[in-house]
C-alpha cells in the first residue's frame, strides 16, 4: 500500500514537472517592467540609454546598454530571475573583461548570490504582508556589467528601479518609443 501511495505520488510530482515545463513563461511582462524601470532610472540620474538589444529568444532577458561618464564602452544591464537560473545564458552579451554585478534592492554582489538574494526576497515579502504599504517585490535582480577601470556601477542609485512602475507611467512608452527607434535606425543602416 505504502509503496503504491509513493509511487503514485512521485508521478503526480513527474507529471507536474513536465507540464510546468511546457507552460508559457510570464517572465516577459516582468521583463518589460524590469526593462522600463532601468531605463527611466538611469535616464532620472542623467545617464543616455544607448540601445535596448533585442532578445535572441523569448525565454532570455536582452540587456539595456547605457553610457557613464569616465567609460569609454556602455555599461550592460539586464534581469534575472531570482533563481539566477538564466546566468549561464547572459554571458554571451557580457563582454570579455567587464565586471559583473549583482544588484537586489539596497544589496550588490561581485558575484551570483541566489541565497541572499532569495533570503533578501523572503524578508521583503514577509514585510509586504505584515506592513500596509509594502508591495510584493520582484522575483528579478539587475545583472550590471561595467568595462576595467569604469566603476560606474557602485556610483548608480539603484533604488529607483525598485519603485512600482505606478510612479513612472511613462516608462513603459520610453522603452518601447526607444525600442522602435533603434529597429527603424537599424532598418537603414547599410
Amino acid at each position: 500500500m505504502r509503496r503504491t501511495l509513493l509511487r503514485a505520488v512521485l508521478a503526480a510530482i513527474l507529471l507536474a514537472t513536465v507540464v510546468a515545463g511546457f507552460m508559457p513563461a510570464e517572465r516577459s511582462d516582468e521583463t518589460g517592467r524590469a526593462r522600463a524601470a532601468v531605463v527611466q532610472a538611469l535616464r532620472a540620474q542623467g545617464l543616455a540609454v544607448q540601445e535596448l538589444v533585442p532578445a535572441p529568444r523569448p525565454d532570455v532577458p536582452a540587456p539595456v546598454l547605457f553610457s557613464a561618464p569616465a567609460c569609454d564602452r556602455p555599461l550592460q544591464v539586464t534581469t534575472l530571475s531570482l533563481s539566477f537560473q538564466e546566468a549561464p545564458l547572459l554571458e554571451v552579451f557580457v563582454e570579455d573583461g567587464f565586471a559583473r554585478r549583482y544588484i537586489y534592492f539596497g544589496h550588490i554582489w561581485r558575484a551570483p548570490s541566489p541565497l541572499a538574494a532569495r533570503l533578501e526576497w523572503l524578508r521583503l515579502r514577509v514585510l509586504s504582508m505584515l506592513v500596509p504599504g509594502y508591495d510584493t517585490p520582484p522575483k528579478w535582480v539587475l545583472l550590471a556589467a561595467e568595462p576595467p577601470d569604469c566603476h560606474a556601477i557602485e556610483r548608480i542609485d539603484w533604488r529607483p528601479v525598485w519603485r512600482p512602475l505606478a510612479a513612472h507611467p511613462s516608462a513603459a512608452a520610453d522603452v518601447a518609443a526607444l525600442g522602435s527607434a533603434n529597429l527603424a535606425a537599424k532598418s537603414t543602416r547599410p
